[in-house]
């Protein structure tokens, strides 16, 4: 029996985690779990969340045609929340995250982007207790801990990882930096337990900045410039601070400020 809706979503971790929200406000408008097409290597991120059923393809990241055929079999209404790929999308936002939205409700006010949380309401409290303790270990628990994200795939920064390195050093008698590494984590959403023990996140343009907004730690979002400003990802309002990758590669003093201007306005609110 078909469902009423599916999504078709063939991107990265971060790209699914941008339309989640729309796959959460779905199920509480029509009280019935909506179907995401995505693709199989990125199908483990559905662990974590009970709203969504997860229908895992192997099919290319470009062929969003041939997903939404698959959709089609699955559920009467077909949302594309991929803004690239055969079925050639205009760009009339500043953001792929926005359009991305933009294209799958035609506009409907009542889903506009960044309406709705990111929940992940199945994850495993005791894989990211241990990722925890293997992270976060040696620091001082007097001082704030601070994650630094410095890789990732689809907006990857080199340039970068010296930047956050140096910035850390030059503070670090003041925070406890702490870099997290690709591979850290047996799932991506077993990173929300560290976000959650962290008084900020630096994070370039990758899953974990995407990640964030399930926690609601406060971010600084290193957001890429290439190949078009479009490709970066939009702030949030968990985020402290936003800024292109050309405005602070080379920099280590400036972000290295952004961060404690960061944690005072944290500390000010409490």
């Amino acid at each position: 029996m078909k469902r009423k809706h599916a999504f078709v979503q063939l991107g990265r971790f971060g790209d699914i985690l941008n339309m989640l929200p729309l796959a959460w406000a779905t199920q509480r408008e029509f009280g019935e779990n909506p179907i995401v097409v995505t693709r199989r290597e990125y199908a483990s991120l559905f662990e974590a969340v009970s709203y969504a059923d997860v229908h895992a393809v192997d099919v290319p990241l470009t062929k969003v045609s041939t997903a939404v055929e698959i959709a089609s079999g699955l559920a009467d209404q077909v949302h594309v929340t991929q803004v690239y790929g055969d079925n050639n999308t205009d760009r009339k936002c500043g953001s792929f995250c926005l359009d991305s939205w933009r294209l799958a409700v035609d506009n409907n006010e009542k889903f506009a982007w960044g309406s709705f949380p990111l929940v992940l309401d199945r994850r495993n409290l005791e894989r990211e207790r241990q990722l925890a303790e293997r992270t976060v270990v040696g620091v001082s628990p007097s001082d704030p801990t601070v994650l630094f994200f410095t890789e990732g795939t689809s907006s990857p920064a080199p340039e970068l990882s010296k930047t956050m390195h140096d910035a850390a050093c030059l503070i670090g008698d003041r925070i406890n930096p702490v870099g997290v590494g690709p591979f850290a984590a047996e799932r991506i959403q077993d990173l929300c337990g560290l976000m959650e023990r962290a008084a900020l996140v630096v994070s370039i343009d990758s899953a974990p900045l995407h990640l964030t907004a399930a926690t609601l730690t406060p971010t600084i979002g290193l957001v890429t410039d290439g190949p078009t400003l479009w490709h970066g990802c939009a702030p949030k309002p968990h985020w402290e601070a936003s800024v292109r990758y050309g405005q602070i590669a080379g920099k280590p003093e400036l972000l290295a400020q952004m961060i404690l201007d960061a944690l005072a306005r944290q500390r000010a609110k409490s």
